[in-house]
């Protein structure tokens, strides 16, 4: 199966300095939050490969390892790791060359339907888009009389 991720020319210049200062090194990308979701770049051997990782290839040399659960959410897209100016607040090695690595996709997504696609799906659909007399109390159409 062929790499499913790779760097930009700029990424891979930043991983070799990175390479040249801390010896072998790993890429993680979690399924957290945050910065957990932005590719950290570690000293082998800092971070642990969890049972739910998955490797997708190789970038500069260097293993890229993502949560099998995220790139799952995602669809599973190819994907370009960059670079892009600041420091990141996680424990990533290239925050102190004042830098941080983005993970951007090549994945082309459907374009999304139009809005008067989405109503008329769901009014063929009955069921839960059926309109319901309470919705329309709360938009005011009916009202009721207070309850005393």
């Amino acid at each position: 199966m062929p790499d499913r991720v790779t760097a930009t020319p700029e990424a891979l210049e930043v991983i070799e300095r990175l390479r040249a200062a801390h010896g072998p090194l790993v890429f993680h990308q979690s399924g957290g939050c945050c910065d957990g979701t932005a590719p950290m770049c570690l000293a082998a051997g800092d971070l642990p490969g969890g049972a739910n990782d998955t490797c997708l290839g190789e970038i500069g040399g260097v293993p890229f390892y993502v949560d099998a659960d995220q790139d799952r959410r995602w669809g599973r897209p190819d994907l370009v790791i960059a670079v892009a100016g600041g420091a990141a607040e996680s424990f990533s090695l290239e925050g102190r060359e004042d830098v941080h690595f983005v993970t951007r996709t090549t994945a082309r997504r459907p374009p999304l339907p139009e809005a008067s696609e989405v109503r008329a799906s769901r009014s063929s659909l009955g069921g839960p888009f059926r309109e319901d007399p309470a919705l329309r109390d709360m938009r005011g159409a009916r009202r009721r009389p207070p309850r005393s």
